[in-house]
């Protein structure tokens, strides 16, 4: 697998799935697999890898994941292993989660709820 750097927060391996900025997508995502999301996505969004939303990304809508790095934005609730919402990032919406991670700079509006899911 890829190693994430927070400098350019990209993540690529073999089995990653990229979603360009200039897309829009209005549907639910699952894969068996990493997603990198640059573009606009309305929909649920499931992993049981790795979930990055980029900089320029705009999300609405559910994610569960084994981990999720948000340097974009989301509006939903979050069920994953493990949570960074990194500086500029902006969360809305409740987390379910064993570690989260919020850089100086980031904004969550919410609530967290505790451990994620042991289904992810």
């Amino acid at each position: 697998m890829g190693k994430l750097n927070k400098k350019n927060k990209t993540r690529l391996s073999s089995d990653t799935t990229v979603i360009s900025e200039a897309a829009v997508l209005d549907g639910d995502i699952s894969i068996e697999g990493n997603i990198n999301i640059y573009g606009n996505v309305t929909g649920n969004l499931s992993s049981n890898g790795t979930i990055i939303i980029g900089e320029c990304a705009n999300v609405v809508g559910n994610v569960k994941a084994e981990k999720l790095y948000i340097s974009g934005r989301l509006k939903g609730d979050i069920d994953a292993h493990s949570v960074e919402i990194l500086q500029g990032g902006v969360f809305i919406g409740n987390i379910k989660s064993d570690n989260l991670s919020i850089e100086t700079g980031a904004v969550f509006e919410g609530a967290s709820l505790g451990s994620a899911s042991t289904d992810s």
